[in-house]
This record gives C-alpha cells, structure tokens and sequence, in this order.
C-alpha cells in the first residue's frame, strides 16, 4: 500500500523486513544512505511511483527518483534528513506521552484525585 511506504537506514542491530520487502545497500562512499532513504521516503516522491488497480496500490520502485549530486552534497542532504528522521521520532514519543497524559489526567478526574477547578 502507498501509505505503508517506507524507507530507511538500518543502523545497528538487525531489522525484519515487512510483506514485499526490497533492500538497498550500496557502497557509503559513493551513495549516502540517510540521503538516498530521505529522497524515497519523500510523499511527492512516493506519489509520483504510485501505480492503482481496483484492489490496491502499489509503489513501482523504478519510477521513485533521487536527486544526482555529489557524495559531498549527498552527506549534507543526508545529515539533514537524519535530523527530520531525529524530529520525527521524538513527535511520535511526544504524542504517545501526551496521550498518556490526557488518559491520566481524565482518570485522575474521573475518580475525584483531581480539584474540580484544575487547570491545563
């Protein structure tokens, strides 16, 4: 599916790849790997491979591009989609804390542990 789309830098520890997995590993001296997984995971990008048929849509991975720039630019583009991948995760952190904050704080006043009068 387009929505499920990813891509990646495994980094560290092994990682299981999903239902119609494809890996890419070339050598980091002349492909950067934060680059070219910030220029796949792009949405426009992902728009553009998209191919629909009347029961699913699929990503054609021959249609996805990658800008063609030095492996010097590539590090600064790469270093710079790391950051984005960085940020991305600590919202994902931030709204599953303040979903549990929210659950708390109704609990917390649902039982009475909490003044009427409290504020956000």
């Amino acid at each position: 599916m387009t929505r499920a789309f990813s891509a990646w830098v495994a980094v560290g520890t092994a990682t299981v790849l999903g239902p119609q997995p494809l890996c890419a590993a070339g050598d980091p001296a002349l492909l950067d790997p934060w680059f070219l997984a910030g220029c796949l995971r792009a949405p426009a990008n992902v728009r553009q491979a998209s191919t629909h048929t009347s029961s699913s849509a699929r990503v054609d991975v021959r249609k996805l591009q990658v800008l063609q720039v030095s492996i010097e630019e590539q590090r600064r583009y790469g270093a710079a989609f790391r950051e984005i991948v960085d940020f991305e995760r600590a919202v994902r952190e931030l709204d599953g804390l303040g979903g549990r904050l929210v659950r708390d704080l109704s609990n917390g006043l649902s039982a009475g542990q909490l003044p009427v009068d409290w504020q956000v």
